[in-house]
Formats: structure tokens, sequence, C-alpha cells
């Protein structure tokens, strides 16, 4: 994810390098994040001939499935699309903040 905040940051001249790093620098000191293992590519390789996803979409799917996440933001997946225990939520639905504050909810309980 924060690979592609460059991507899409730069590559739309939203940002330059140097702010979208710094950005991807600050966010790697607050937050926990994931890597892609051998075991997440195996998984997306399998999801992608399963569900006929792009490679990236499974890789995303993959690690966050495999890192425990429970939902996963995305406006390019189909709203409450679940996949092994992980639900997509799209951030632009119009139900989307009240399915977030449960899941929120239920992590923390």
């Amino acid at each position: 994810m924060l690979g592609e905040f460059v991507h899409a940051t730069t590559r739309k001249n939203l940002l330059d390098i140097s702010h979208s790093s710094k950005f991807v620098k600050d966010w790697l000191e607050v937050f926990e994040t994931a890597s892609a293992t051998d075991l997440v590519l195996l998984e997306a390789i399998d999801t992608v001939e399963s569900h006929k996803l792009s490679f990236w979409d499974a890789m995303l799917l993959a690690t966050a499935r495999r890192s425990g996440c429970s939902a996963l933001l995305s406006e390019d997946l189909q709203d409450r699309w679940r996949l092994q225990g992980l639900e997509i939520i799209n951030p632009f639905a119009t139900d989307a903040p009240a399915r977030l504050q449960e899941f929120i909810k239920n992590d923390l309980y």
C-alpha cells in the first residue's frame, strides 16, 4: 500500500518524490506494517487463479489476510466481498463509516 501511495501520488503529480517519501517515512514510524512473504506470494498466485483478480490486488488481499486483518478498505474491489475471513469495505459506500466502526469495536473487545 505504501508503495502504491508513492506511485500514485508521484505519477499524478500530486506530490514530488521527496514529499511522498516523507509521508511514507512518517507512517512507517507510527503504524505497524506488513510485508509480503513467500507464503503471501503463493497465496496471491492461488487467488489470481481461483478468483481471476489482478496480481497486485491478490497480493494486497493475501498480505492483509496473513497479517490478521479482518477488513480491507478498497474502492477497486467489490464492496462487502469476503475472502477467507477478510471483508472488503468501499470507503466511499454510504454505510462505510458504520461498518468500519463495528470492525474497530469488535477488534478492541
